[in-house]
């Protein structure tokens, strides 16, 4: 059993080292973009950003094969409009057509790990018996149900 539960959305866990990011100016968020910008019946097709990771900036962040963006701006309201547009183009605009390609998986996760408290840190035990019986077809995650995984991490059902 752990005995810290961390202030929620204070910090991140690198992709890449999975040591702690203590402060969003010290991360990253980085991503491939595979859009594909040939035409097929009068509309781009776009693919969401995909391979989504977040990194420590400037030690860990080296991949150069994508893009990236400050964690700090993808945090709060603006990440979540910023992340909005991904996927709408406003209320007043055409929607955006995606290939049949579009996996939510990841994108997903991202969302969770930038926005709701407690995901961040119950997820390194997501692969514990505990945390599968808790999260069993669930999509709504309370902070309850969060923090009773972090707090029984490691604990056998």
């Amino acid at each position: 059993m752990t005995d810290h539960i961390d202030q929620p959305l204070s910090i991140w866990y690198c992709d890449e080292c999975h040591q702690a990011i203590h402060k969003p100016a010290e991360g990253m968020l980085t991503w491939i973009d595979s859009t594909d910008w040939r035409k097929k019946s009068s509309e781009f097709q776009r693919k969401m950003p995909n391979r989504f990771s977040i990194v420590h900036q400037n030690v860990c962040d080296i991949s150069g094969d994508g893009q990236s963006m400050h964690l700090e701006a993808m945090l709060g309201v603006t990440g979540l409009q910023w992340w909005a547009s991904n996927l709408w183009n406003g209320p007043t605009a055409d929607p955006k057509i995606f290939n049949g390609d579009f996996e939510a998986q990841s994108a997903m996760d991202l969302l969770y790990r930038l926005q709701v408290p407690y995901y961040e840190q119950a997820r390194q035990y997501f692969d514990s018996s505990y945390a599968s019986l808790e999260l069993s077809n669930r999509t709504v995650m309370s902070d309850e149900i969060l923090k009773g995984i972090i707090e029984n991490a490691g604990q056998a059902i």
